[in-house]
């Protein structure tokens, strides 16, 4: 469950770097239907705009499928990390705690330390703020 791409999880990979890559493949099938003529589609010359359009609806098409793979992937972990869940909610006797604790550096962080430099809360008229004491409170006409 742990597995990574170039130091990322799998599924920031899929999210953040993946799209990038979807469009390079786009681009790279545009080049290829425009230069190459890899469909084998008669009629198309370098510079027409028949091979402009061809060589977008390529990318368009390409760069398309590959992004809703990738979503039909995320979509799928999601649904597989809500049963993870939906299983230790079930029965949290059984769950490996100790598989779930966070790497050593974390660990040896001893957590966040209070910041005493910061102020006290400030009013909206720069006054600090004093919480209302029962007896600064006015009676109504109805009570």
């Amino acid at each position: 469950m742990n597995d990574t791409i170039l130091g990322l999880p799998i599924n920031r990979f899929v999210t953040f770097v993946k799209p990038g890559i979807n469009l390079l493949a786009g681009g790279v099938t545009a080049w290829l239907v425009a230069k190459v003529n890899i469909l084998g589609i008669t009629g198309l010359k370098h510079d027409e705009v028949q091979t402009q359009v061809a060589a977008g609806v390529s990318a368009l098409l390409a760069t398309g499928l590959l992004q809703l793979a990738d979503l039909k992937w995320i979509k799928g972990h999601h649904i597989e990390l809500e049963g993870e869940a939906l299983a230790i909610k079930a029965d949290p006797d059984e769950v490996d705690l100790e598989g779930q604790l966070p790497d050593e550096e974390v660990q040896g962080l001893e957590g966040l330390k209070e910041d005493t430099a910061i102020p006290p809360d400030v009013g909206d008229a720069g006054q600090a703020f004093v919480t209302p004491q029962v007896s600064d409170v006015k009676e109504g006409p109805n009570g």
